[in-house]
């Protein structure tokens, strides 16, 4: 099927958009429990009436001793490893590694928008930033004692031990699955039954970072699991006026049904080996390869995130989880071959350029303080390895009982690259990709310091074909 001419046989009811003419809609809500439920997954079958809206919400909270806090910048999403919808036997959509895209998916929202509408959905504090007296920056939305010199997560985002007190979260579905932003699903019009699975990261005693953090002081259990009690699905179904009903079900009736344009993510996680650490002010150049798996795909953009491997080995790990993705003080230099051709003459090294590149294939720009993107506004232009030689964010502060707050400096450096063919970002508008898979060249400066093994994962935005034809789902690779 082809993705680009399929596009206008969707009818305007499946279409998150604005309606050219006032129709009769009814919304009805229901709250589906699990039909499974354990501390690894939960599924939940949706109800085969009226048509699926992408702000269903799956309810969440986590039990942990009333000490943890959730990651500051993910909040409740540090929960979920990957999800998947799927129908029948087919799975139709899916995210994994889920927890680290939809941090950097969050910072593309306004501060404002985060710490006024999503703090409350998600619980994730660390998102806008203020000025202190000293003239440097430190987070706004926490718990300050009088001096300004300790910062603690709101007591009413901490999770507890106690099922009935603990605070409970949503996560739209809409985020789980980036396709339910713009299309949704005749679930009246389908035979086989609708599952939303979701899978859940683990964190056993002795352990920290994964779904919880503690403060440096803490010394007892660590241990942070699902709620299961509260973990609930809020399916919204639409319905129509009949005329509108009828006229989705005779497409879909008909010999060639209705046909849905739809995005999809695709994960490639790489690798790449430590080096020795250089000493003094030496740099050791690692030049990588990595091959993310996408060939005869219709791409429409990449998101890249990079971090030490071992969790512990990042910065801010101890409040910001291990959702990070870092550059070294010595920026890294970073091209792509796409179908064979170099994409870019002169790679990019610069921040300005990535952050560029990122807010291209994201269609709206990464909003966070220009620290917490690179090194640059902290370190010395004149010494080939940069040192770090002042600091934007105030030392003073304390967050839980971790001082050093400065370090998380650069832990939000997300790339990306654009790879939509008419100049605007939307669906219908990705690269066809040959044979060969998209290639990405990178070129790491190792440092005194900056030597440890790190993993990369790119999410690539695919552009799938889905045709329902009497109540049957058929989906292109």
């Amino acid at each position: 099927m082809n993705s680009q001419s399929t596009a206008t046989q969707l009818p305007n009811a499946f279409k998150i958009a604005p309606s050219k003419s006032v129709q009769t809609l009814e919304i009805r809500t229901e709250q589906l429990d699990p039909i499974t439920a354990t501390e690894s997954e939960v599924v939940f079958q949706l109800p085969m009436n009226g048509i699926l809206d992408g702000g269903s919400f799956v309810q969440l909270a986590v039990e942990a001793n009333a000490a943890a806090f959730l990651p500051v910048a993910t909040g409740i999403h540090a929960l979920i490893d990957s999800c998947e919808l799927q129908v029948g036997t087919k799975v139709i959509m899916t995210t994994q590694k889920y927890a680290h895209r939809q941090t950097a998916i969050r910072q593309l929202d306004s501060p404002e928008h985060r710490a006024y509408v999503d703090m409350i959905k998600s619980g994730a504090c660390g998102d806008r930033w203020a000025e202190t007296s000293a003239g440097k920056i430190a987070y706004q939305d926490l718990v300050y004692n009088t001096a300004l010199t300790t910062a603690a997560v709101p007591a009413f985002l901490k999770p507890t031990a106690d099922p009935t007190t603990t605070p409970v979260f949503s996560v739209p579905l809409s985020s789980l699955f980036p396709a339910m932003i713009l299309r949704q699903l005749p679930l009246f019009a389908m035979k086989e039954q609708v599952y939303i699975r979701i899978r859940f990261n683990r964190q056993a005693n002795g352990t920290k970072n994964v779904i919880c953090c503690f403060p440096d002081s803490y010394t007892g259990d660590t241990s942070a699991k699902p709620s299961l009690t509260n973990i609930k699905f809020m399916s919204d179904h639409l319905f129509y006026n009949d005329d509108t009903m009828n006229q989705m079900a005779s497409q879909i009736a008909s010999q060639s049904g209705m046909v849905e344009l739809y995005e999809d993510l695709i994960l490639t996680e790489v690798q790449t080996p430590a080096v020795a650490d250089p000493t003094g002010g030496a740099i050791t150049e690692q030049r990588i390869e990595n091959e993310i798996a996408v060939a005869g795909r219709v791409v429409r953009g990449l998101l890249i995130a990079d971090q030490k491997t071992t969790v512990d080995q990042n910065p801010a790990v101890n409040w910001c989880g291990q959702y990070v993705s870092t550059e070294g003080r010595v920026p890294d230099a970073l091209n792509f071959r796409v179908n064979d051709s170099r994409v870019f003459d002169r790679n990019l090294q610069d921040a300005p350029q990535k952050y560029n590149q990122l807010r291209f294939a994201m269609g709206r720009p990464l909003r966070v303080p220009s620290t917490l993107y690179s090194f640059d506004p902290d370190t010395d232009k004149t010494t080939a390895n940069r040192p770090v030689n002042q600091s934007v964010i105030s030392e003073l502060v304390a967050l839980e009982g971790h001082a050093n707050i400065e370090n998380a400096r650069s832990t939000q450096h997300y790339t990306g690259l654009d790879l939509s063919t008419t100049g605007v970002n939307m669906l219908g508008a990705g690269t066809q990709i040959g044979v060969k898979p998209i290639q990405i060249t990178k070129t790491y400066s190792r440092v005194n310091g900056d030597f440890q093994a790190r993993t990369m994962r790119v999410w690539a935005s695919v552009e799938r074909t889905m045709r329902i034809q009497n109540g049957t789902i058929e989906v292109s690779a």
